[in-house]
């Protein structure tokens, strides 16, 4: 089974972890980050990228969290590519995790015990599977960790407020409790479908689970994009770009929302994901991402629309972000794991370097055309982020999958860099809606000038049928009227044709980054 695991909740990245402050705001951030590429047999050949996914995840998450756990063995390239952190990851491994997940507790019952909101964060990429009785399980060094198991060891002993469940696997749906109404569309045994239907004693209601399938099925993993399907998708959502409503907070429709969106015009429908999202019944709003207590030094603000999809690469010219958003109110990311990075909109590119902390604007980017051989080839995954994204998506998914509406907690935008404020761009609607005012209000006047040169008309005749002279005071209004309304006529007539230049010139700078 081709498939990436990860077990969101620990990161170590390459950069390391900020050191908590004395008197830290917000709540108490834990992660546990594992990725197995797998034991290398007939039945779990070895992946290629469950080491990045779980690398790329703890790097995601490390600026947001007060300690993080990374267990993965590098294969040759990634050791290279991650080399700071195969010093520090450990084994991914039943007895190795078990220590990190004590680890781990004691760390949230601290933080707990000093009256401060925590949550913990699991994620696991790599193999997964499930046995004839319908006991999902996910593939260690050292044997399997089931669902069973999961829920004794970690989701129901968890001290956390707020646990957050995430999984890149095959048949990830099998690690979730759930109950017959949530049945997969799948073929079952009979011991599989009371497995699936039997209540989960240890369901605890302080568990969010988002996983790659809610079905039976295999996830893909591909050289295109470095690494696993779900995994890419998730980090996009993750880094912002699921954000749809400012407040810089990823919950979890917003990101089952992302993922669906991006992946739904896939042309090959076998790597089609069917994601799964259950946020905590104590907890339905808890972000997964909350961009606004991360201590992240760089951020891009996509401040342009564009009908084109936005990826960001990383120095080894992978794929980091992509997105394809409706025309919607600015985007903010935060980048991890990379000191340069290629940002691709349609054909054309930008290098950037950020030297400083804060927020880059896309549009103070220097941008140029981009060599062909940089364009993402997707091979399996061609149509991927072929629909847009946005607030008009998110109400349809959340209404068909029965989901929370995620709350707005008020637009957030860091302070930008020297330098990197959004440039500035001539408001070429603004001068177009401008322009189409003038131009009606001069057609009214114009209609008013008619009028009153028809009445006055009107009043000359009336006086020389009564006096048989004309008035020259009412020639001379009549003539002034006559004079206005072919004046304000043509100006309006000059304001609508200058109104459509600027229209199109509106459209084209929206095209153009």
């Amino acid at each position: 089974m081709t498939a990436t695991l990860l077990v969101l909740c620990a990161l170590s990245s390459a950069v390391p972890p900020p050191a908590p402050t004395a008197a830290p705001a917000g709540p108490a951030r834990f992660a546990i980050v594992v990725g197995d590429n797998g034991p290398g047999t007939a039945a779990y050949p070895r992946l290629a990228f469950a080491d990045d996914d779980a690398a790329r995840m703890y790097q995601l998450l490390s600026p947001s969290v007060e300690r993080a756990w990374l267990h993965t063995t590098f294969d040759n390239e990634s050791a290279f590519n991650y080399g700071r952190l195969s010093e520090q990851a450990r084994a991914p491994a039943k007895d190795e995790l078990s220590r990190t997940i004590g680890e781990a507790f004691w760390a949230v019952r601290e933080a707990r015990d000093q009256g401060r909101p925590t949550e913990l964060w699991f994620f696991f990429a790599g193999h997964g599977d499930v046995d004839p009785g319908g006991e999902g399980r996910l593939i260690l060094g050292d044997g399997a960790l089931t669902r069973a198991e999961l829920a004794a060891q970690v989701t129901g002993p968890s001290p956390a407020d707020v646990t957050h469940v995430v999984i890149d696997a095959c048949a990830s749906f099998f690690m979730v409790p759930r109950g017959s109404a949530e049945a997969p569309p799948v073929k079952l045994t009979e011991k599989m479908r009371q497995a699936l239907e039997a209540p989960a004693a240890t369901d605890n209601p302080r568990v969010g689970y988002f996983v790659s399938t809610s079905t039976a099925a295999q996830v893909h993993e591909s050289a295109s994009i470095g690494g696993g399907l779900f995994s890419f998708l998730l980090r996009s959502a993750l880094s912002g770009a699921a954000d749809t409503n400012g407040d810089a907070v990823i919950e979890y429709t917003e990101g089952a929302a992302f993922v669906t969106a991006a992946n739904q015009t896939v042309k090959d429908t076998r790597a089609h994901l069917d994601v799964y999202a259950r946020p905590p019944a104590q907890r339905p709003h808890a972000p997964l991402m909350d961009l606004t207590q991360t201590a992240a030094e760089h951020f891009l603000y996509v401040d342009i629309n564009t009908p084109a999809p936005v990826e960001i690469l990383d120095g080894q010219g992978l794929p980091l972000v992509a997105f394809h958003r409706e025309k919607t109110e600015p985007v903010l990311l935060t980048l991890a794991g990379s000191s340069s990075y290629v940002v691709r909109v349609g054909d054309r590119e930008a290098i950037w370097h950020p030297r400083s902390p804060g927020a880059y604007a896309l549009s103070a980017l220097d941008f140029n055309p981009a060599p062909v051989s940089r364009a993402m080839q997707l091979d399996v995954f061609e149509g991927l982020f072929a629909a847009g994204f946005g607030p008009a998506y998110l109400s349809g998914f959340t209404a068909q999958q029965h989901l929370p509406s995620p709350l707005t907690r008020g637009p957030f935008t860091p302070a930008f860099a020297p330098e990197a404020a959004p440039a500035w761009r001539v408001p070429w609607w603004t001068f177009t809606a401008t322009g189409l005012g003038t131009a009606s209000l001069l057609a009214a006047a114009a209609a008013i000038c008619v009028v009153g040169n028809g009445l006055s008309l009107a009043a000359l005749r009336t006086r020389y049928e009564q006096t048989g002279t004309f008035d020259g005071d009412l020639a001379f209004m009549t003539d002034a009227w006559l004079t206005a309304a072919g004046a304000a006529g043509a100006a309006s007539l000059v304001a609508l044709v200058a109104s459509g230049g600027l229209m199109f010139m509106a459209l084209q700078e929206e095209d153009t980054p």
